[in-house]
């Protein structure tokens, strides 16, 4: 269950959120919930992100990104994820003063990623 009841959207099983959305009178659900969900959603993908950005961290600290022959973790990331380059630059270096693992962990504690526009 995600925030504030909100877990008839997500799902780890395949196909199950299409199913809901396809099934879902949208004009019966409130502003409110509609909100709320999208809040929560993307509290989802800022958690995706900051777990990326700490499996890069690795990926970098293993050198694997020289060993398959990419310049940097940057154009690894972009290659190796199919990303758009602004997406792997934002996924490989924090902002100033900001670390990996800090970013992790107010993703998961506030759902959010602080300073980064995604």
């Amino acid at each position: 269950m995600l925030a504030n009841g909100v877990s008839w959207l997500f799902s780890v099983t395949p196909g199950r959120y299409v199913q809901v959305m396809e099934t879902i009178d949208l004009a019966s659900v409130t502003t409110d919930r509609l909100e709320q969900v999208l809040l929560a959603g993307e509290a989802q993908v800022a958690r995706i992100r900051a777990t990326q950005m700490r499996l890069l961290t690795e990926i970098d600290r293993r050198q694997i990104p020289i060993s398959d022959g990419a310049r940097t973790l940057t154009e690894w990331a972009a290659a190796r994820m199919d990303l758009a380059s602004e997406t792997a630059q934002k996924l490989t270096k924090p902002p100033k003063g900001w670390s990996i693992s800090l970013l992790w962990r107010e993703s998961w504690v506030r759902g959010g990623f602080p300073l980064i526009g995604w």
